[in-house]
């Protein structure tokens, strides 16, 4: 299952962990002796998720929160006190009022309700439609019940990092940094890159992925950028956190094409090895 955590070092941000299933007050009607199940196709990023263990919808507009945000890489968190959840997409997050139903976007009103049925949080597609990046095609002009949902992580560059990250066991996923973010961080000097995506470490890992391709004439340079963030690394956890020395000092540079990784985790060289026999965008 797609779940990531954001963090990055001195920027104060922090994300937490998916619950279990949420537990809600809203009411429900009175189940069937049958439950009817989720009907009809639905694909993220081209995928079909799995529906089966889902109710059906309350209506056909109606989307599963998690089981989307899930499989969109995000991260959902249940806050028992205030009874509500909150569904981390890209760089959004929708809050859904378990109370009341109401629906939030980056803390604005959306003017929507959620629905819960049998602890599935469903909300309509305008809602995750609306996002930045995102779009929700109901297919109004097929027989069939389907609807197909496009976000701003299908790129063929960023489906590649994320499974890479998971596959390295980075600490928390690590926070999807953009090549100018990468530049400004100071982690790359410019020019290296032409394209590329980094998931940077939080305070109390060094775990990193960097996923891009070079430009021409630029390997030794970015050869050289990778191997000063190492250096950096090795040398904060030389006194803060030193169990983490092995995975720096084991940190994996990979070639593929004119692609290039960098990784530090638990399992670096077995996500090195994937990585070159890796078809590339």
């Amino acid at each position: 299952m797609k779940k990531f955590v954001s963090f990055v070092i001195g920027l104060g941000l922090a994300g937490a962990l998916s619950a279990p299933t949420l537990a809600v007050s809203l009411p429900e009607a009175a189940p069937a002796a049958f439950p009817p199940s989720y009907t009809g196709v639905l694909t993220v990023n081209g995928d079909a998720l799995d529906t089966d263990s889902l109710p059906a919808a309350p209506a056909y507009d109606m989307l599963p929160l998690r089981l989307v945000a899930e499989n969109d890489w995000g991260v959902v968190i249940w806050d028992q006190e205030e009874n509500s959840g909150r569904f981390y997409l890209d760089s959004h997050m929708i809050s859904v009022d378990f109370a009341t139903g109401a629906i939030s976007v980056d803390d604005l009103s959306a003017g929507q309700t959620a629905q819960v049925v049998q602890g599935v949080t469903f909300v309509p597609a305008a809602v995750v439609d609306g996002l930045e990046g995102y779009s929700v095609d109901l297919h109004p002009e097929l027989d069939v019940q389907r609807i197909d949902i496009a976000t701003p992580n299908g790129t063929p560059m960023l489906q590649l990092g994320y499974q890479l990250a998971e596959s390295a066991g980075l600490v928390g996923g690590g926070m999807r940094t953009s090549l100018a973010e990468l530049e400004e961080y100071q982690v790359l000097t410019p020019g290296g890159f032409t394209e590329a995506v980094g998931f940077l470490p939080m305070m109390t890992s060094p775990d990193t992925l960097i996923l891009g391709r070079v430009a021409p004439g630029k390997l030794e340079q970015v050869r050289a950028d990778l191997e000063n963030y190492r250096k950096n690394q090795e040398e904060i956890f030389t006194w803060y956190l030193s169990e983490h020395l092995p995975k720096i000092q084991n940190a994996q540079v990979a070639l593929n094409g004119d692609w290039v990784l960098f990784v530090i985790g638990e399992q670096a060289q077995e996500t090195a090895a994937q990585f070159q026999s890796a078809q590339l965008p």
